[in-house]
């Protein structure tokens, strides 16, 4: 157990820490490089995200000396759970120094969380932090479903697993993908803010973190590193980005704004589209709810946890491989734990939780800026 008078817990705002002891932690206790110790990104991740106010609610543990044993970086984000609006947290990078484990600093730093937000939600959960979440009340779900769509087998070959059923099963189903003919005025590229007003009805059918203009703004329009691209497709709306591994051109469908009806489809359509016109071998969507994921389905797209015959890396920088290449999601809920354990209803993309985050070396490679630590 944690002895209170060695470790105060608390957000890096609350002690009044400056962010360069905390980027600084990063460095030291990450195990190698990662974007959240170069200052820009971290101001834009925490500080510039608007559910944080221009204040640092990153999750701290300090020794009696005020030093840094803790972090788990967190973005307060409203969350919309049975048609209503609650606090929610986005938790991402959880470390606790490696001298400091075993002194239940991890639960403690999850309790302080649970007593300030309503819903929170992590992925990517290390063997070590899982026990810490389960015995704190979340629950788990250990592979979130990805889909993907091939168009070149020879190009993606390098970053995949793919047997000769897979094989046959891509070349039958590229005959039978689709491409639009429809009037320009169906599709119209558009910033991401000006998606907003087509996600009005998903509090008529998912549990999810809300995309409003200030969100979608910061997120994609103001991103330090990538370059999203927002269209609007019929009554429906997309978020992705384009980008090129060495030989491989992969589109990362990073969101889908959209009721759940058959305007899917032609969305679908579309994105096919835009990769065959731009040369793109492979498209790839992480969704959790089957409302929405059935069409990928039903359009011949892969399931990497379902479809053992054909595996794609889901990491490129540098490329991995993992069977199934995907990542997991803890969650946990003060009030309706049930309505948000229903699978059907809750809706997580790539959008949420930090799920698509460059690392530092694609961020140095693509950005100008010059830092100063």
């Amino acid at each position: 157990m944690i002895n209170q008078n060695d470790y105060k817990i608390g957000s890096a705002n609350e002690f009044g820490i400056d962010k360069k002891e905390i980027r600084r932690f990063y460095t030291e206790n990450w195990g190698g490089s990662t974007v959240l110790s170069i200052p820009s990104f971290y101001e834009w991740q925490f500080y510039d995200a608007p559910g944080n106010n221009k204040r640092d609610a990153c999750c701290l543990a300090v020794n009696k000396q005020d030093y840094i044993v803790g972090v788990m970086g967190v973005n307060g984000r409203s969350f919309c759970l049975n048609k209503k609006f609650c606090k929610g947290g986005e938790l991402t990078s959880w470390i606790i120094s490696n001298r400091e484990r075993g002194h239940g600093i991890g639960g403690a730093m999850i309790g302080y969380l649970k007593n300030h937000y309503d819903v929170l939600f992590g992925t990517g959960i290390s063997e070590q932090a899982l026990s810490v979440y389960i015995l704190s009340g979340f629950n788990y779900l250990r592979y979130v479903p990805r889909f993907i769509r091939v168009y070149d087998s020879r190009a993606i070959c390098p970053y995949a697993k793919i047997n000769k059923l897979g094989e046959k099963i891509i070349e039958q189903r590229k005959e039978k993908i689709q491409f639009l003919n429809c009037g320009k005025n169906s599709i119209k590229e558009v910033s991401a803010t000006e998606l907003v007003n087509t996600i009005g009805n998903l509090s008529d059918n998912f549990n999810y973190f809300v995309r409003d203009n200030l969100y979608l703004k910061w997120r994609y329009d103001c991103h330090p590193a990538f370059n999203y691209h927002s269209f609007k497709v019929g009554s429906a709306g997309i978020v992705f980005r384009v980008d090129t591994i060495q030989n491989l051109k992969i589109a990362h469908i990073v969101d889908i704004f959209s009721a759940v009806n058959d305007d899917i489809f032609f969305l679908i359509n579309f994105i096919d589209t835009f990769c065959n016109n731009n040369n793109i071998h492979v498209v790839d969507f992480y969704c959790t709810t089957p409302l929405i994921s059935h069409y990928f389905v039903a359009a011949g797209w892969f399931s990497v946890i379902d479809d053992y015959y054909f595996q794609f890396a889901h990491l490129f920088y540098p490329p991995k491989l993992c069977i199934p290449p995907t990542t997991s999601l803890i969650y946990w809920s003060r009030n309706n734990a049930s309505e948000l354990s229903n699978m059907a209803k809750l809706y997580i993309t790539k959008s949420d939780i930090d799920l698509d985050r460059p690392t530092q070396f694609y961020y140095d490679k693509h950005t100008s800026i010059v830092e100063n630590n």
